[in-house]
C-alpha cells in the first residue's frame, strides 16, 4: 500500500530571474493548501513536464517499481521486492522541462522461464538449468527486478537525476524446501537498497546487496569465478543479472535480478543443487537505492507494481512572489 505525503512544509526557497535591466528576485512559500495541484505520471517509460509560469518549487513524490515474483504453477510463490519512496522538495525555474521516468514491475519467473527485468534499471532474472538428460524437468528460473523511478533537471542522462525512488529486486526460483520464504528479492530504497534473501540453507553470500549512494551492489557468489551460476553487480542506474545456468549443463534454480535506482542491486545467484544438494533454490537480488536533496524523505518497501511519480504545487502560495528591489540612494552634495 502506497502512503502518501508532502513533506517539508516549513521550508522556502530562492531563485532569481532577470526582468529588462533590473533584478528581481523571487521568494516561494513552501506551504500547500487546499489550491495545490497535482500531477500524476503512472505509465511505463519517460515523459516531460513543462513547469508553469510563476512556479519556483515543486514537490516529488516518486515511487519504484515491485521486482518480479518467482512462480512455481504447482507450488507458489517466492516474492519479489516491493519498490522505494522518496519525497523531496526541488527548486525549478518557470518554463524548464522536467523528465520524468516511471520504473517497470520486473517481470515474473514461471517455472522454467525466467522474468526480464523492469524498464528503467531493472535487470534480468537468472535462467533455469537442466541436467545432461533431457528427460529430467528443469530447475526453476529467477524474476526480473524492477525499475527506478525519477525526475531530471537539465537533461535526461543519468547524471541529470533529481530525485530518484529504488526498484525492488526480484525474486530467485525454487521452492522445494519451504514454499514463500526463501529467495525473496529485497526492497527498493530509499538511501540503500536492502538486500535479497538466500535460500533455505544456502551460503549468505548467495543473495544480490542492495544498491549504496555511492555503488552498486555485489551480486550473489556460490562458486569460485568465473561461473555462471554466480550474479552480475549493480552498477550506476542497473541493476546485476541473476545468476543461472545453460540449460544444458545441469538441473539449478536461476536468481532473481537487482533493481535499479541511483545505483542498482546486485543480482541473486544461482542454486548449487548439482554438488550434493547443498541448497537447490535460487537468491533474490538486491533493491536499487535512491536520491534526493538533504531533506529527502526516504522508504524502503512501499510500492506494489510499475512505479510512480506524483508532481504537486500550489499555484497561491508555492509560486515566484515579487520582491521589490531597495535601492539605496547615492548623494553628491
Amino acid at each position: 500500500m502506497r502512503v502518501r505525503g508532502l513533506v517539508g512544509r516549513g521550508a522556502a526557497v530562492m531563485c532569481a530571474a532577470a526582468l529588462g535591466t533590473g533584478a528581481m528576485v523571487f521568494a516561494v512559500s513552501a506551504s500547500a493548501g487546499a489550491s495545490s495541484v497535482e500531477k500524476s505520471f503512472e505509465d511505463v517509460g519517460d515523459h516531460e513536464w513543462v513547469v508553469p509560469a510563476g512556479v519556483c518549487s515543486v514537490w516529488v513524490d516518486a515511487f519504484g517499481a515491485q521486482g518480479g515474483d518467482a512462480v512455481d504453477t504447482g507450488t507458489g510463490s517466492n516474492p519479489g521486492g516491493l519498490g522505494g519512496e522518496a519525497k523531496a522538495q526541488i527548486a525549478v525555474t518557470p518554463g524548464e522541462t522536467l523528465v520524468i521516468n516511471v520504473g517497470e514491475r520486473g517481470g515474473d519467473a514461471v517455472d522454467n522461464v525466467a522474468g526480464e527485468g523492469g524498464d528503467n534499471g531493472g535487470a534480468d532474472g537468472g535462467a533455469a538449468g537442466q541436467d545432461d538428460d533431457e528427460s529430467e524437468p528443469f530447475g526453476e528460473a529467477g524474476a526480473g527486478g524492477g525499475g527506478a523511478s525519477d525526475v531530471r533537471q537539465g537533461g535526461d542522462g543519468l547524471d541529470h537525476r533529481a530525485v530518484v525512488a529504488g526498484g525492488g529486486g526480484g525474486a530467485g526460483g525454487g521452492l522445494a524446501d519451504d514454499p514463500g520464504t526463501g529467495g525473496a528479492g529485497g526492497d527498493g530504497g530509499g538511501e540503500e537498497g536492502d538486500d535479497g534473501q538466500p535460500s533455505v540453507g544456502a551460503l549468505t553470500t548467495q543473495a544480490g546487496e542492495g544498491g549504496s549512494q555511492s555503488e552498486g551492489g555485489d551480486g550473489g557468489v556460490v562458486d569460485p569465478p568465473p561461473s555462471l551460476r554466480n550474479a552480475d553487480d549493480g552498477s550506476k542506474g542497473e541493476g546485476g543479472d541473476g545468476g543461472g545456468a545453460d540449460p544444458q549443463f545441469f538441473v539449478a534454480d536461476g536468481g532473481g535480478g537487482g533493481g535499479g535506482g541511483l545505483y542498482g542491486g546486485g543480482g541473486g545467484a544461482a542454486s548449487r543443487s548439482d554438488s550434493g544438494g547443498e541448497f537447490e533454490d535460487g537468491a533474490g537480488g538486491g533493491g536499487g537505492s535512491g536520491l534526493g536533496p538533504d531533506d529527502t524523505k526516504f522508504d524502503n518497501g512501499e510500492n506494489e507494481g510499475d512505479g510512480e511519480v506524483v508532481i504537486s504545487y500550489d499555484p497561491a502560495k508555492d509560486v515566484c512572489a515579487a520582491t521589490a528591489v531597495v535601492v539605496e540612494p547615492k548623494f553628491t552634495g
